[in-house]
């Protein structure tokens, strides 16, 4: 969800609050933000042990989790190779999704 969806969802809370908020949890991990193109973020909850990456159209926003075992392998591979410690990475593949393509 963005930060707009759930601010019109708690409707006495106010806006400045919903960030501050998300703000907050994403500083504790327990949310991730994903940009999802221009000024616009979604927020999802993080569950542990469930990585995944995202894939968002950049036509109507639509935002599709995914998860490559393979792509995990290459960035450890990367990371082997560069002798680089990665403590945490994020992936969002932009393109249009079935419908957007669809209506083009």
């Amino acid at each position: 969800m963005t930060a707009l969806e759930i601010d019109r969802r708690l409707d006495s809370v106010g806006r400045a609050t919903v960030y501050r908020t998300l703000d907050q949890l994403d500083r504790l991990h327990l949310v991730h933000r994903v940009e999802i193109g221009g000024d616009a973020a979604g927020y999802e909850r993080i569950d542990p042990g469930q990585h995944h990456h995202h894939l968002v159209c950049e036509q109507c926003g639509r935002l599709a989790p995914f998860a490559d075992p393979s792509l995990e392998q290459a960035i450890e591979a990367i990371s082997r190779r560069a002798d680089f410690e990665v403590a945490a990475h994020d992936v969002v593949l932009r393109g249009k999704c079935p419908d957007c393509k669809t209506a083009a």
